[in-house]
């Protein structure tokens, strides 16, 4: 995956930019990724909800793991809502928004169907049991597939390459008591760790690399100076010194006078 204006450029994205509600401009680096589910059943369902409701997210993951770009990454998306978590508040102002196509909670009828908040049907292969952390009653949820959590992770992976990315958040987290995604099917923390991990260990060989190429480069030892050098150079300054000693015999002044000896053609 590469960005280019916002815009991933790869195969398998889709380009949606524009179809929905899109904010203006960061303001502020964009250091955190919040994953949210669709509380949906496919990626158009999700689609029409966000339109009607007048929200957006910068990335859409269908279950088959088809990917859509809705919003530009140098852009707000309407995805977090009231939001606050370690002291900040406001997370659309600096978060990317992932959106995973997913029932998310379900019940169970008296003849033991699992069912959605719509009325579907899931089966029990695709039923995930396990409280969460903000309602211990709702133990029923949809799993989410292989593909999704692939792919969810991959996108992760390239936004730690494209922003300073410190924080993995699910819904939940910065919204506790009004929203529930990406719900316990989702493995965040196992994710998050992983992602995290490699952006540490990316930053520290960048790091590392840096400091090698700005060591100063060896001074070189000296060669040592054989005899032979040694002897050669005493016999050229011997005969630099004989060379100098009769230049300044020839130039020097006749004795008793202590003046050079006048030029005989010189007037008078």
């Amino acid at each position: 995956m590469e960005l280019e204006r916002g815009r991933v450029i790869d195969p398998r994205v889709r380009d949606r930019i524009g179809e929905l509600k899109t904010g203006d401009l960061f303001e502020v680096p964009v250091d955190t990724i919040v994953i949210h589910y669709t509380a949906g059943p496919t990626i158009g369902s999700a689609m029409n909800g966000m339109r009607d409701a007048g929200t957006s997210a910068h990335f859409l993951i269908g279950r088959g793991g088809q990917i859509h770009q809705l919003v530009g990454l140098n852009r707000v998306a309407h995805h977090a809502g009231k939001s606050a978590y370690a002291g900040r508040e406001g997370f659309n102002g600096f978060s990317i928004g992932i959106e995973v196509v997913n029932a998310g909670p379900l019940g169970r009828d008296p003849q033991g169907i699992y069912r959605t908040w719509w009325g579907g049907s899931i089966t029990p292969t695709g039923v995930y049991t396990g409280g969460h952390i903000h309602d211990s009653d709702q133990i029923y949820w949809e799993h989410y597939t292989d593909s999704e959590l692939r792919v969810t992770e991959e996108v992760c992976d390239a936004l730690c390459r494209w922003f300073p990315i410190r924080h993995i958040l699910g819904h939940h987290e910065i919204s506790p008591g009004r929203k529930l995604d990406p719900g316990p099917a989702f493995p965040l923390e196992e994710m998050r760790d992983r992602v995290l991990e490699k952006r540490r260990n990316a930053v520290e060989v960048a790091a590392d690399t840096l400091l090698r190429e700005r060591e100063p480069e060896p001074v070189p030892e000296p060669e040592p100076v054989s005899e032979a050098s040694t002897g050669a150079l005493a016999a050229l300054l011997r005969i630099v010194g004989a060379v100098l000693g009769r230049i300044l015999r020839r130039n020097r002044p006749e004795s008793g006078t202590g003046h050079a000896k006048p030029d005989p053609g010189g007037s008078r």
